[in-house]
């Protein structure tokens, strides 16, 4: 079997080209090679380059610099290097994939900073990418769809790297099978969940020091000597064989896990809240109010991380705060909003969304809206509600049906709010249910089981705060447990997935009764898998604001359901039905 090996060759101290070759060896096996002045000698017998020099990348001011080890990429310059598809689609992978890399960080990456990315944000233009984030540390990132969706995995480096060390780095997609990472040739992480099954083949372009498009804000800071493709999984042999050959096999930096506490059942969550504690004081901006949180320490403080940390410390019974540093907290989230009642800087969130994320976060530290939320007099249309709630992408509703739980939350649990109104989104809602999974639309049919979940959970917070039955439970229930994996978990990421299915299994079968020992079962197993992946990622389980808060919300409903494994002094709350959450209460003065 012939195996074709791509390399992207990217430096040297006298000829700096940007190709894509092709070669094998008579054996069939991959035929490593690649030239960088490290290594000047392992150039003798290369094919020739078959594309143009750097040279003629047409904006120049895009170039990376030439460096003595490499090619110089910078961030603020927006540099990349564009290898397009490769020589005749020769980078149009779809199957097993191995991307190595030399590199060196000049600093610390501030923000996600793409090394080798096929990756723009857009319905089917993602494949795949590898780059680095907070904490330092590499990323791989795979989907089949296209789409960030549960056809797409991420894994995340063990360790982290340090500016101004070279490191030969590798990272391994094995369809379905595994995804993971090499450091100077030692493993560094892996997973074997939910990896995806293929490639998308997208027309994406490949880009070495910068995300493709207009994207180019995630470009990477530091020093890139060679790239290399090949469309075979390799063996950590052959990984350790090529970084050897590069001199580069010191021992990379301790594992994360090694700086966190590892827990073991009965969870202790007083000790997790400590990791917490610690974790949201590297959040806090420096020098700035109270309760100015950023989403990572490399992010600006905005107000989704401050809302974040007061749903997160509220779950927690976290919020013994001093006068000055609650009125400083709530000044900072109020300070985020604009007079027509929406926020400022709401990332990749709808405006509605933002307002009750907002809402909840100034309840739960006894704060208030600075303005009335004028830009939702829409939504009090009772005659207008059809059109709205038919004109939601119920196919897509994971993410489309935040529009409803941004808006129809706090409206419903507004005390000033008609019944009329809670009446007629109830009779829509009723109507157009599925009986026979308990979801939302019927008639509908979407991409995966999850988006499902994802869309009724923006809607069963309504039924749960006004104590109102969420119709067909059984039918849920019976839904989310075929939902479960072999090894436990109910999302492979255990983010926002896992938690809604988490809420609505402790919730409903608590109401119903319904399989409730495969219930208490499913909840036991999935506990168990979350905490085996916070033991060997806390860094990944506390990566950002907006992530912990997910996690630390499955915990809290899941104690609800087996406070015996998971143990505090004092007990973890769960937010989403509580009414007082979520009820719009304006300063004085300024309620309309």
């Amino acid at each position: 079997m012939k195996i074709i090996h791509y390399a992207a060759l990217l430096a040297g101290p006298a000829l700096f080209a940007v190709c894509v070759t092709s070669r094998a060896d008579g054996e069939g096996n991959v035929a490593g090679y690649s030239w960088n002045a490290r290594n000047p000698a392992a150039g003798q017998g290369l094919d020739p380059l078959s594309a143009a020099p750097l040279e003629a990348q047409r904006d120049k001011t895009s170039c990376p610099e030439r460096k003595a080890d490499g090619l110089a990429f910078n961030r603020e310059r927006m540099t990349f290097i564009n290898l397009g598809q490769g020589e005749n689609g020769a980078l149009r992978v779809t199957g097993p994939l191995t991307i190595k890399f030399v590199a060196q960080m000049s600093a610390e990456q501030k923000g996600r900073a793409a090394i080798v990315s096929k990756w723009k944000l857009a319905d089917g233009a993602r494949s795949y990418e590898i780059g680095i984030d907070h904490p330092q540390a590499l990323f791989f990132t795979v989907t089949a769809s296209g789409k960030w969706d549960q056809e797409g995995q991420q894994i995340v480096a063990d360790r982290p790297l340090k500016p101004g060390v070279m490191y030969a780095v590798a990272a391994v997609f094995d369809p379905g099978r595994r995804m993971a990472f090499y450091i100077n040739g030692r493993p560094s992480g892996e997973t074997t969940i939910a990896v995806p099954k293929a490639i998308r083949d997208s027309d994406t372009p490949v880009v070495i020091g910068n995300r493709p498009g207009g994207e180019t804000y995630c470009g990477f800071d530091g020093v890139i000597a060679c790239v290399e493709f090949s469309p075979v999984a390799e063996s950590a042999e052959q990984i350790a064989k090529w970084a050897g050959e590069r001199g580069l096999t010191a021992e990379p930096e301790p594992a994360f896990a090694a700086a966190y506490p590892q827990l073991t059942p009965p969870y202790d969550l007083d000790v997790f809240r400590d990791v917490v504690r610690k974790w949201h004081g590297e959040l806090q901006n420096p020098g700035g109010p109270y309760g100015a949180y950023r989403m990572t320490p490399h992010h600006k403080p905005d107000m989704y991380a401050s809302a974040d940390l007061a749903w997160i410390r509220w779950m927690m019974d976290d919020l013994d705060l001093t006068g000055a540093q609650r009125r400083e907290w709530i000044g900072f989230i109020q300070d985020q909003q604009n007079p027509d009642g929406t926020y400022r800087n709401i990332t990749d969130h709808c405006p509605t969304h933002a307002f009750c994320h907002a809402t909840g976060a100034l309840n739960m530290l006894g704060g208030r809206q600075r303005y009335a939320p004028a830009f939702l007099n829409k939504y009090y249309d009772i005659g207008a509600m059809p059109a709205w709630l038919d004109g939601i992408d119920w196919k897509h509703q994971w993410g489309a049906s935040h529009d409803i739980w941004g808006a129809g939350v706090p409206i419903a649990c507004s005390p000033e709010t008609p019944d009329e109104w809670r009446n007629a989104l109830f009779a829509w809602l009723d109507r157009e249910i599925d009986p026979n999974t308990g979801f939302w639309r019927k008639g509908i049919e979407c991409p995966t089981p999850m988006t499902y979940v994802g869309g009724a959970f923006h809607i069963w917070p309504i039924y749960a705060a006004l104590d109102r039955p969420i119709l067909y439970p059984e039918r849920v229930i019976d839904s989310i447990l075929a939902m479960r994996h072999p090894d436990g978990y109910l999302d492979a990421r255990f983010g926002y997935g896992g938690m809604d299915c988490v809420w609505a299994l402790q919730y409903l079968s608590e109401r119903t009764q319904h399989r409730r020992g495969e219930v208490m079962e499913a909840l036991e197993s999935n506990l168990r898998a979350m905490m085996a992946f916070y033991n060997a990622s806390p860094h990944r389980f506390l990566t950002d604001a907006h992530g912990a808060e997910s996690r630390i919300a499955t915990l809290a409903i899941t104690q609800a359901a087996l406070p015996k494994l998971l143990k505090s002094d004092k007990p973890w709350r769960n937010p989403w039905h509580k009414r007082e959450n979520f009820v719009i209460v304006v300063e004085e003065g300024k309620e309309k």
